[in-house]
């Protein structure tokens, strides 16, 4: 069964794509169309987190990419 990657901000669905890859270029895209600027990244549990900042301190960002296979018990 091929993996599935689900693209999340603030534990909000943005989508769901077929590679890493494409989970990753969405990212990149929607937060420079925003401006916003990479603070942090972490890998836990399966997860890849990131924390954007926009143009005040104070707008925080927390985007996420994780890897599930289809029809699976989690």
């Amino acid at each position: 069964m091929n993996e599935l990657y689900v693209l999340m901000r603030d534990s909000e669905l943005v989508g769901v794509y077929t590679t890493h890859r494409k989970a990753t270029q969405e990212l990149i895209l929607s937060t420079q169309k925003e401006g916003l600027t990479l603070r942090d990244y972490s890998f836990e549990f399966g997860v890849e987190f990131f924390t954007y900042v926009g143009a005040l301190p104070s707008n925080l960002y927390c985007w996420e990419i994780q890897e599930v296979t289809p029809d699976n018990r989690v």
